[in-house]
């Protein structure tokens, strides 16, 4: 009689496991048409969302986490596009924290990539550069070469924009060795795209150092690609290049051979004589000001002994500039290294100490609301009250008090007053550069100058406790 109540038993749950299966099944294939739907809605952003929101209720519903994870990156990009950036970094945080909780390293990889191209769409460079090398890192251990590829391009990008043209150089020729062993037939054409694109970007590296015959020669390798695989884009941008590299060796005709190539592919008839590279920040600045500085020098009397001629001047303010430039940039490479280690220092400090985060202790307001403390994100200052910013909360508590008094009121091991009207959780922190610092839930605080030794302090202090 037992035995027969098993094996009922057991006919009963396998018919669960096959029609939980079966409607998992379903689910899956639905979901699969509305990410088709997506692609089809083309520029239509508010058809996108909606399919992006009903993907999400589906894998909620059902507890599907990679499509969970895949509807939040959807989301998240298509409010990058309507240039909604906040919202846009929350839902990949979103796809990342779920990736990362499921032990899915691909998304993960995938999550840290859009983040990584979000930050460099809004100039957050250096945390560009921190999603990037870490999409580099994980990419090189399972070998991939499509994504060392992307990412590399993605690091070669974020180097350019900071005006580190031989590390941008160098990412860019890693990309194509990386780019020239995939096998993969359907990478293909994007392979293609990225080949010629990142051409495109060398040859305008080498325009800026004023090689200009190097600046030909990858021009004329991104148009081989462009007719190879007929992207459009590539045609008009390496047809400018071409026309301004000609322009500056004074070899007239052939420059406006091409610039006429590029305007008989310009629908809109720019002229394209009028494009500019857009340069690395501040080479616009220094260029302006080394011409106003000649221009000064030129002026000076002929006749005036050496120490007062203009040659001495000139050389003093170059030698001054140089001066001036090898200063900012060790001093910009000991703050990059100090925090590489502060970064460091709290990724360690998280790893080793999440139980710290999850202790239960409460925090009564003068409002009477009772706070948990480890929820506490950070504390601003508002004049005579304080804002305390909680976890998955939206708005802030708000108490009649001063930042000293809250200072002494929560635990020193955990809270550090990090700006004249912060005060931050240092286990909700997720990226620290020189002057600001980002929270778990995307939210950038400024670091001040005057409380960035405390914050240091007290990390090291933890961490070696």
């Amino acid at each position: 009689m037992i035995k027969n109540k098993h094996f009922v038993l057991f006919i009963l749950l396998f018919f669960s496991f096959v029609l939980r299966a079966q409607e998992n099944s379903d689910v899956e294939t639905k979901i699969n048409q509305l990410f088709q739907k997506v692609y089809e809605a083309g520029k239509d952003t508010e058809k996108a969302t909606g399919y992006g929101k009903e993907i999400l209720e589906l894998a909620e519903k059902h507890k599907l986490p990679e499509f969970q994870i895949r509807g939040y990156l959807l989301l998240g990009s298509v409010s990058s596009r309507n240039q909604k950036f906040e919202e846009s970094i929350g839902y990949y945080y979103k796809a990342k924290s779920l990736a990362k909780r499921t032990g899915n390293e691909e998304w993960f990889f995938k999550s840290n990539q859009n983040i990584g191209n979000l930050h460099l769409r809004t100039s957050y460079l250096d945390s560009a550069l921190y999603y990037f090398n870490k999409s580099v890192d994980y990419s090189e251990k399972i070998a991939d070469n499509f994504q060392i590829a992307t990412s590399r391009v993605g690091l070669a990008n974020t180097y350019f924009r900071l005006n580190e043209l031989d590390s941008a150089m160098l990412n860019f020729e890693r990309a194509n060795v990386s780019i020239n062993a995939i096998k993969d037939q359907r990478f293909k054409n994007q392979s293609g795209r990225l080949f010629g694109n990142n051409y495109i970007r060398m040859g305008e590296i080498c325009f800026l150092k004023k090689d200009y015959d190097c600046a030909i020669n990858y021009a004329e390798n991104s148009l081989e690609i462009a007719e190879k695989y007929n992207i459009p884009h590539i045609f008009k941008s390496s047809f400018s290049l071409l026309g301004r590299s000609y322009t500056k060796l004074g070899k007239t005709a052939k420059a406006e051979e091409y610039f006429d190539k590029q305007l008989n592919l310009d629908v809109r008839k720019i002229d394209p004589k009028r494009i500019t590279v857009t340069e690395p920040r501040n080479s616009t600045v220094i260029s302006e000001r080394n011409f106003a500085l000649d221009k000064t020098i030129k002026k000076t009397v002929e006749k005036r002994k050496f120490y007062q001629s203009g040659l001495f001047i000139s050389l003093i303010i170059v030698i001054i500039l140089l001066l001036g430039l090898i200063y900012y940039i060790n001093k910009k490479r000991t703050i990059e290294k100090e925090f590489l280690v502060i970064q460091e220092e709290l990724d360690l400090l998280k790893s080793n100490k999440e139980d710290v985060v999850k202790e239960q202790k409460f925090l009564k307001l003068k409002s009477n609301a009772i706070i948990n403390i480890a929820d506490i994100l950070y504390v601003k200052s508002d004049g005579h009250y304080v804002e305390y910013y909680l976890v998955n909360k939206e708005r802030p508590e708000i108490d009649r008090n001063t930042l000293t008094e809250v200072t002494k009121e929560l635990p020193s091991d955990t809270f550090v007053r990090m700006h004249r009207s912060y005060i931050v959780n240092i286990y909700k922190i997720k990226i620290i550069n020189s002057t600001k610092l980002m929270l778990d839930n995307g939210v950038w605080l400024n670091l001040s100058r005057t409380y960035k030794q405390h914050l240091k302090d007290l990390l090291q202090q933890q961490v070696n406790y």
